[in-house]
């Protein structure tokens, strides 16, 4: 899967966590609905909701730390 143009970030084992997931759906998306702007309110959603939950952190749903600079995650 990290082979595909757009999911090389993805780290190994990533096919557990929900960041994979989201990746893997935002990239198919993005092949079939050209425009989309799924991922981009995925993103804004964690922001307003998932950020401000103390003691949480997006690392715990397999986000990489830099996340937001990469790929899909930062158009």
């Amino acid at each position: 899967m990290r082979s595909v143009k757009g999911l090389e970030r993805l780290p190994e084992g990533q096919s557990e966590d929900v960041f994979g997931a989201l990746t893997v759906i935002a990239k198919v998306l993005e092949a079939v609905s050209p425009g989309s702007t799924w991922a981009g309110k995925v993103s804004s959603l964690i922001d307003s909701t998932f950020e401000g939950i103390s003691e949480r952190s997006v690392v715990e749903m397999g986000f990489p730390t830099d996340w937001r600079g990469t790929g899909l995650w930062s158009e």
